[in-house]
């Protein structure tokens, strides 16, 4: 977590695309700043954590995947203002690699969201479209990190509503996005050095 500060993390792409829906660019800023206190709840975050590893076992029994764990700070060689920490990578069939991240939400799967209510998050409407545009940049920033082999992301997430059901979300790399994180991510980054004076 402390490594994390001088970086910008995956999760925090969506928030310098200004496509987060609980975090904005001025906040990440503040943040790295020392002006908000950015620390997690740590009995939430540890809760969280067996959560996901048991959803990840479950499914890596169910569809027979081979899921190495990750979870280390992992530089972006081409851009050394990125940093990610995949939960997981997996080797396809075509050869090239997965990152894999799991999460657990209080959200409906797609197939039970009313078509009439407003997208959001964390209204358990967030899945109304498919995957959620900040999940997506997270998995580009995680994928850009594991490099140009690593072609594609995926979310497996349980969802709590109405009832447990675990989805994988797949989503393919987008070079172009990538792109856009990365200028977005050193731009930011020598922003904050400039007000630190640093």
């Amino acid at each position: 977590m402390e490594a994390r500060k001088t970086y910008v993390g995956g999760s925090s792409a969506a928030a310098l695309l200004g496509v987060c829906p609980y975090m904005t660019r001025e906040l990440f800023v503040a943040q790295r700043l020392g002006l908000v206190d950015a620390e997690p709840d740590r009995v939430e975050l540890r809760m969280r954590e067996r959560m996901e590893q048991f959803v990840a076992t479950e499914f890596a029994l169910m569809y027979g995947w081979a899921l190495t764990p990750d979870g280390w700070l992992t530089r972006d060689d081409d851009c050394h203002e990125l940093a990610a920490t995949p939960d997981y990578t997996m080797e396809m069939p075509d050869g090239a690699s997965a990152v894999l991240d799991v999460k657990v939400v209080r959200s409906m799967p797609r197939d039970q969201c009313k078509a009439t209510t407003k997208s959001g998050a964390p209204s358990t409407q967030a899945f109304l479209h498919g995957l959620p545009l900040h999940y997506a940049c997270q998995l580009q920033a995680q994928m850009a990190c594991i490099g140009p082999q690593c072609r594609y992301g995926a979310l497996i997430v349980l969802h709590l509503v109405p009832d447990l059901r675990c989805v994988s979300y797949w989503v393919p790399r987008h070079d172009a996005v990538i792109a856009r994180i990365r200028h977005e991510a050193t731009t930011v980054m020598r922003e904050i050095r400039a007000a630190k004076g640093t």
